[in-house]
């Protein structure tokens, strides 16, 4: 028995996402973090204790996990200095223990061209990076990226999520390759599965953040998808645990 997890899109560093409760930053200040931030450290925590009762666990943090706001599109961050989010990113992960640890390089407007910002909190952490991974565990196999092109809006989200696992096994039919068992994308902050439409099985994991300005451009409203996934692989055979945790009910304004 071997135990894939999966946690992505963690995007710390901003002012919306996962976040330790309190950031020294480089010129003596502090970063407090706001209390969604606290609400989500403490299900991150609820999750790492998970991970660390796990039989054989490898974590994979599946890309877009800190964010330097690259574009500079946004103020919703805490800095800009990457040696503090190199720290603030080891102390993310420092209640995992001494689970081993592989990452994929995320997107260009937050982790920076090539992954930069990756790059160097992998290295920080003695990590591996890629861009994608191919892996067999304990006989199941099982292919992660970051990136993947499904569909946003509720109602299409089932049949995209399906679609995109066809793709894959034609994919790799046409190649006359060995066809994975099961493929894991994460970027879009919500929760697919494919379950047993086709031969390939795909999963989206959710992220570890709240809606930032954008979100709440382009989909205001919506309820994002914070959780992380746990693969139980054991000879050949695998079961999906799904790590789901809801935010606080909202505070509707009596008028």
């Amino acid at each position: 028995m071997k135990t894939l997890i999966i946690a992505s899109d963690l995007h710390l560093n901003s002012t919306v996402a996962i976040s330790p409760p309190c950031v020294n930053l480089d010129d003596g200040g502090t970063y407090h973090a706001s209390g969604m931030q606290r609400w989500i450290w403490d299900k991150w925590l609820e999750f790492t204790d998970k991970a660390k009762r796990a039989e054989n666990p490898l974590l994979v943090l599946n890309g877009d996990l800190v964010d330097g706001d690259c574009k500079q599109r946004t103020y919703q961050i805490v800095t800009r200095n990457a040696n503090d989010i190199i720290g603030m990113f080891a102390e993310v992960v420092k209640p995992m223990g001494d689970i081993p640890v592989k990452i994929t390089r995320g997107t260009p407007a937050h982790v920076g061209k090539s992954g930069v910002l990756e790059e160097l909190v992998a290295r920080d952490i003695d990590a591996e990076i890629a861009w994608e991974y191919y892996l067999d565990i304990d006989g199941v196999s099982v292919e992660i990226a970051h990136h993947a092109s499904v569909g946003g809006l509720p109602w299409t989200r089932p049949g995209s999520i399906a679609r995109y696992a066809a793709r894959v096994e034609f994919e790799y039919t046409d190649a006359r390759q060995r066809i994975p068992d099961l493929v894991i994308r994460s970027h879009v902050h919500r929760w697919g599965d494919s379950y047993d439409a086709h031969r390939v099985r795909a999963i989206m994991s959710p992220a570890w953040t709240a809606a930032d300005g954008y979100a709440h451009k382009i989909a205001p409203g919506c309820f994002g998808d914070i959780g992380g996934v746990f693969v139980y692989c054991d000879g050949g055979h695998y079961e999906i645990e799904k790590f789901k945790v809801k935010p606080r009910n909202r505070i509707w304004q009596k008028i």
